[in-house]
């Protein structure tokens, strides 16, 4: 009987390249579990080549003709019994990149999700598009039991409480020190937990970021944005959730070979992850 199901999200900076070469060391950051979800790739022969590493598990792709994909891992023992590549009706260029895969584990069905929103040129126009993306995100959600959601949300930085609701923060999101508007009024952290509803609760981790990586005194400092999420349905327990940038440190001369903009900012390499591992840890239902 399993009691618990490990998660990871990683995304890994292909950039829509369908040529990109991915980091060597991505399969040695998977650490037994159950479920991996990287976004932001796409299918290239060094992809291919990391699948049959990975020769313990299944995977699955959403359907993309053109961009970035999602992959899911699933472990071979974990029984598969539906596969939705895109949301139905919804254009592959108005939706986000997607993957809904179900699950039976212990008799149960579960839904997991990898989401990215996509990204444009940071304008009103473009936070209005992540915007509906995310709804029709959230509408196809709604009528899902079980739902497991990991993902990069593109949601950029985070302000005020993260447990705060929208209308709390709104004000926050208007405008900034020096008065001038703010493109994330049209679409933020909390406006996400506001769409999706009460029966999905969203774990951030609170105490490190999960994009940016910057070099300050020759050393690297993670992240400015939290933009990697889990969303899980109410009644899902939730026993771990953090990120994890050891791969960064244990690469370190790679990273620092990279091009450092004069803010410190690393201009991170395409296939070579610029985000911060997502890493859960949830409860599953056992049968009474």
């Amino acid at each position: 009987m399993q009691k618990s199901l490990k998660i990871i999200e990683w995304n890994l900076n292909c950039q829509s390249d369908k040529k990109v070469k991915i980091a060597g060391f991505i399969k040695d950051r998977i650490e037994n579990e159950d479920i991996i979800i990287f976004t932001e790739i796409v299918k290239s022969d060094s992809v291919l080549q990391l699948m049959k590493e990975l020769n313990e598990y299944n995977f699955y792709e959403s359907y993309n003709t053109v961009g970035n994909q999602i992959i899911i891992a699933t472990r071979r023992n974990i029984k598969v019994t539906r596969i939705i590549s895109k949301i139905p009706k919804i254009s592959i260029y108005n939706a986000p990149n997607f993957l809904h895969i179900e699950i039976m584990i212990n008799g149960v069905k579960y839904q997991i999700l990898g989401i990215r929103i996509r990204i444009d040129d940071g304008s009103e126009d473009d936070y209005k598009e992540r915007r509906k993306q995310f709804e029709y995100f959230s509408n196809y959600v709604s009528d899902l039991d079980n739902v497991i959601i990991l993902g990069d949300f593109n949601n950029s930085y985070i302000r005020g409480d993260l447990k705060a609701s929208h209308s709390r923060t709104k004000k926050l999101y208007e405008k900034n020190n020096k008065g001038e508007p703010l493109t994330t009024r049209f679409f933020n952290y909390q406006m996400m937990k506001d769409i999706i509803g009460e029966d999905i609760k969203t774990f951030t981790p609170s105490n490190k970021k999960s994009w940016g990586i910057k070099l300050i005194d020759n050393n690297f400092d993670y992240g400015y944005i939290q933009n990697d999420h889990l969303m899980v349905s109410k009644n899902i327990s939730v026993e771990e959730v953090e990120y994890d940038w050891d791969f960064v440190d244990k690469n370190k001369g790679k990273y620092l070979s990279m091009d450092v903009d004069k803010t410190g900012r690393i201009d991170v390499e395409k296939g070579y992850p610029d985000h911060a591992v997502l890493r859960v840890k949830l409860k599953l239902h056992l049968p009474t």
